[in-house]
């Protein structure tokens, strides 16, 4: 049962607006530990459209701001994989 509600949460978002993401316990409780360690990773905020990464914005100075990521960009791959996949995970 709690495979179809975690399921049923998922899919609900897509009709809410493209803004809008569903976060299982684990993913937020993931979330908060990268933010307090001060991992900037790329530097970019980000956002989900259509299944893909959007960046909303890179941080300046960051490694995306450094590689030419600007607001506005859609992320369809990482290291050779689709972020439809990764997203999924």
């Amino acid at each position: 049962m709690e495979k179809v509600r975690a399921g049923a949460l998922r899919d609900l978002h897509y009709g809410l607006d493209p803004y809008s993401t569903y976060l299982t316990a684990d993913q937020v409780k993931q979330y908060g530990d990268e933010v307090k360690k001060n991992d900037i990773g790329i530097g970019a905020e980000l956002s989900q459209v259509a299944s893909y990464l959007y960046v909303i914005a890179p941080m300046k100075g960051s490694p995306a701001d450094e590689a030419g990521i600007r607001s506005g960009d859609i992320i369809e791959y990482i290291d050779g994989k689709a972020t439809a996949i990764i997203l999924a995970l």
